[in-house]
């Protein structure tokens, strides 16, 4: 498709040179390449249509993905934390409040 349309440019580009002031090789010359340059637009408005549609199937079909991803990471550090409160709250009384509390009796 490119080289096709670099070839008619080319083409017209050694007309040009080979014969610089024959006004009806320049203007058949120029007349070719419009017509490549419109299969070229064509053809790149039909890729980036297909593009922008096949990259809006991807970005729909990661959406259930990346939220259920999202969901566990959030249910994970909320059950971190509460996990982690349990587990200092029963340290703190084992090892520092009921050993203080059995002094604090006896001194009594």
């Amino acid at each position: 498709m490119m080289d096709a349309y670099f070839a008619k440019i080319n083409n017209m580009l050694v007309v040009a040179a080979a014969k610089p002031f024959d006004a009806d090789a320049l203007n058949a010359a120029l007349a070719e390449t419009p017509a490549a340059q419109q299969v070229m637009t064509d053809t790149i408005k039909m890729y980036s249509r297909y593009s922008g549609e096949l990259m809006a199937s991807m970005r729909i079909e990661a959406e259930a993905p990346a939220f259920t991803a999202m969901l566990t990471l959030a249910i994970l550090a909320a059950a971190g934390i509460v996990i982690g409160l349990v587990a200092s709250i029963l340290m703190g009384r084992r090892t520092i409040v009921n050993p203080m509390r059995k002094l604090t009796q006896a001194m009594l």
